[in-house]
C-alpha cells in the first residue's frame, strides 16, 4: 500500500519524487510520513521575427507548489487578428481527487476551448474512476504539396462532448473493469481549400479537398471493458535525464465496443488498447498499441493504429540506452489530417523542415545517453547522441507521398532543474543523413519528460480522431 501511495503521488507531474517514512510508536503503532520534491516547471516560450517578439508565452505547471498549472500566450498575428491562449490546470478541484483542465485560445485563424472534469483513475485499489469534457475547435488542417508548392488548407468545425464512468470488479493490484460511454460529435469542414500567407488567404483553383470531407453527425454509447495485472517498480534515468518515474511489468488491455444512436451514423464502433511490460530498473522491455474503427454498413472507415516497442538499457547510474520502434497510421479517414515526417516529437529528427507527408509513419530511433558532473542538486546537465531511421507511406491523404527510407542523427545537451526533475530541456544539433524536401541541419529547442505513460499517442494523428472518443477513456497509469 506504501508503495502504490508513493507512486501516485510521483504520477502528479508537479512532483519530481515521493518517499514514505515508516517510524515505530508506542503500544505497537506506526507512523507514516510523506516527503515529496515539488518538480519546478516553469513555461517560457519566446518567438522572434527580425529581433522583434512574435510570440511570448510564460507560466509554470507548478504555481507557487499549489500543484495547479498555469500559462498564458500572446501571438502576433500579421495580416490576421493577434492570438492570445490561456490554460489552467488543477489537480484537487473543491479539495477532491478530482482533475480539472481547461484550454481556451484565440489564435489568429481559428478558436479552440476545452473543458474537462474527472476522477483520473490513479490508483490500483481505486474503485470508481469517471469523467466529462466538452470540446470546440475551429481551427485549419493544413495539407503538404510538395517542393515549391504552397501547402492547402482547409478550414474544420469540430464540437463534441463526452462522459463516462468506470468500475473496478475485484480487489488487489489486478482487476476486472467495466462502464459505459455517451459522446457526440459534429464534423463541418469547408467545401475548398485555401492557402494562408503573411499577408492574409489567397484562393487556389485545387479541388482536391472540396469532395474528399463532408459535414458529420456522430452520436455514440459504448460499453467498456478491461483488465490489468501490474505491479510496478520506481526507475531513474529512464525518459528523463536522473528523474524518476514508475514503469510496470505485466500486461493490461482496454476495449471500447458501441453503437451510433440517434444520429446519421448507425454504425458500430470499435477501439483497444493493450501494453505489456517487463524487466527491471536496469534493463526494460515494454510495447503499447492503439487500434480504432467504425464499420457503417459494409465499409470500414476511421481505422487508426499506433503504437511503440521499446528497449531500455541503463547498465550504471550515469548511461543509458534505449532503441524504439514507433508506427502510426490511418486509413479511410473521414476527418482531415495527415502525418508529417518530420513533426515535433513524434516525427524523424533532423527532418523537421520535411516538406514529406502521408498516411502511415513508421520510425526506429537509438539514442546513447550520457550524465554528466552536474551542480549539486539545482542543475542537472547530461549529453546524447542519436540516429533515427524512418518510412513515409502516403496511404489515402490528398497529397501523400510514399517515400524510400530517411536517416537522421545528431547530438544534444539535456539539462535539468532541479536535477531530480522529470521535466528537462533539450538543445539538440540534428539533420539529415539521407536528403529530403526542405530537410536541413538545424539547432532545436524542446522540452522532454519522464513520462507517467510508456506511449504518448502522436498529436498529428490525433487530428483523425473522434472528439468524443478514444480507444481507452482513461490514462491507464
Amino acid at each position: 500500500m506504501l508503495r502504490e501511495s508513493e507512486r501516485v503521488l510521483r504520477a502528479q507531474p508537479y512532483l519530481a519524487d515521493a518517499r514514505s517514512v515508516l517510524t515505530p510508536g508506542s503500544h505497537g503503532t506506526v507512523r507514516v510520513d510523506f516527503s515529496t520534491t515539488d518538480d519546478i516547471r516553469p513555461i517560457l516560450g519566446l518567438g522572434m521575427d527580425g529581433g522583434t517578439p512574435t510570440r511570448i508565452k510564460l507560466g509554470s505547471a507548478n504555481l507557487a507548489g499549489y500543484g495547479m498549472a498555469l500559462a498564458g500566450q500572446w501571438k502576433q498575428g500579421f495580416a490576421f487578428r493577434d492570438g492570445w491562449l490561456l490554460q489552467f490546470r488543477d489537480y484537487s478541484t473543491f479539495g477532491r481527487q478530482w482533475l480539472f483542465d481547461t484550454y481556451l485560445e484565440r489564435a489568429p485563424l481559428g478558436e479552440v476551448a476545452t473543458a474537462t472534469l474527472s476522477q483520473p483513475l490513479y490508483s490500483q485499489f481505486q474503485r470508481i474512476a469517471w469523467s466529462a469534457n466538452v470540446v470546440h475547435l475551429d481551427n485549419y488542417q493544413s495539407f503538404l504539396r510538395g517542393e515549391d508548392v504552397d501547402p492547402l488548407s482547409l478550414k474544420v468545425n469540430r464540437t463534441g462532448w463526452q462522459v463516462n464512468a468506470l468500475y473496478r470488479l475485484g480487489g488487489g493490484a489486478n482487476g476486472v473493469y467495466g462502464g459505459v460511454q455517451v459522446g457526440g460529435e459534429h464534423v463541418s469542414p469547408d467545401d475548398r481549400g485555401v492557402i494562408i500567407t503573411d499577408d492574409g488567404f489567397v484562393d487556389d483553383p485545387d479541388t482536391t479537398l472540396g469532395p474528399r470531407y463532408t459535414t458529420q453527425d456522430r452520436t455514440l454509447v459504448s460499453l467498456i471493458l478491461g483488465a490489468r495485472g501490474l505491479r510496478f517498480f520506481k526507475a531513474q534515468g529512464f525518459d528523463a535525464l536522473e528523474g524518476a518515474q514508475d514503469v510496470a511489468n505485466g500486461m493490461q488491455f482496454g476495449g471500447a465496443f458501441g453503437h451510433g444512436v440517434g444520429s446519421e451514423f448507425n454504425g458500430w464502433y470499435l477501439g483497444s488498447q493493450l501494453y505489456a511490460g517487463m524487466g527491471t530498473p536496469r534493463f526494460f522491455t515494454g510495447l503499447e498499441g492503439n487500434v480504432e474503427a467504425k464499420r457503417q454498413g459494409d465499409d470500414w472507415n476511421d481505422v487508426i493504429a499506433e503504437g511503440r516497442l521499446a528497449f531500455y538499457g541503463h547498465p550504471t547510474k550515469r548511461r543509458t540506452r534505449i532503441l524504439s520502434i514507433e508506427y502510426s497510421g490511418a486509413w479511410s479517414t473521414t476527418v482531415p489530417f495527415e502525418l508529417r515526417l518530420g513533426t515535433d516529437r513524434a516525427g524523424l529528427r533532423g527532418y523537421e523542415d520535411s516538406e514529406t507527408s502521408g498516411g502511415r509513419r513508421a520510425l526506429v530511433r537509438f539514442e546513447d545517453r550520457l550524465v554528466f558532473p552536474g551542480i549539486k542538486q539545482y542543475v542537472g546537465l547530461g549529453g546524447a547522441a542519436f540516429i533515427d531511421a524512418g518510412k513515409m507511406w502516403a496511404g489515402d491523404v490528398p497529397f501523400g507521398e510514399t517515400v524510400n527510407p530517411r536517416l537522421g542523427a545528431g547530438i544534444g545537451l539535456i539539462i535539468a532543474i532541479p536535477r531530480s526533475s522529470r521535466q528537462n530541456l533539450r538543445v539538440d544539433f540534428a539533420g539529415p543523413l539521407i536528403s529530403d524536401a526542405g530537410s536541413k541541419w538545424g539547432v532545436n529547442f524542446t522540452i522532454s519528460s519522464g513520462r507517467p505513460r510508456f506511449w504518448r499517442p502522436s498529436s498529428d494523428l490525433a487530428r483523425a480522431r473522434s472528439v468524443a472518443q478514444t480507444p481507452v477513456v482513461f490514462g491507464w497509469p
